[in-house]
């Protein structure tokens, strides 16, 4: 993702995915992916107070978010009816 960013730096969507791959590899390392998290209601419940974020991929999440959502909105700026920035925009919502 960090080469589609160099290569298109002002596409929104390029921070899009990569704030979703923060997302989808915190849930993997707190188990969340796993279908034993899912089979009671308990286990969630219990994992709750276990599970611990990593500050770092917080952070990095939220900047690439941000940046999603300036970059989309600078579009919008310029041409309201832009369907690529629309979707990025909700995508980062």
């Amino acid at each position: 993702m960090d080469a589609y960013i160099a290569s298109k730096p002002d596409d929104p969507m390029g921070y899009v995915i990569k704030a979703a791959t923060y997302v989808y590899s915190e849930f993997d390392r707190m188990g969340i992916l796993e279908t034993d998290f899912f089979e009671s209601d308990k286990s969630i419940s219990d994992s709750r107070h276990k599970l611990k974020p990593d500050a770092q991929v917080h952070d990095e999440f939220y900047a690439n978010i941000n940046k999603a959502q300036a970059l989309a909105q600078g579009t919008l700026d310029r041409s309201p009816r832009d369907s690529h920035a629309l979707f990025a925009l909700c995508m980062a919502l």
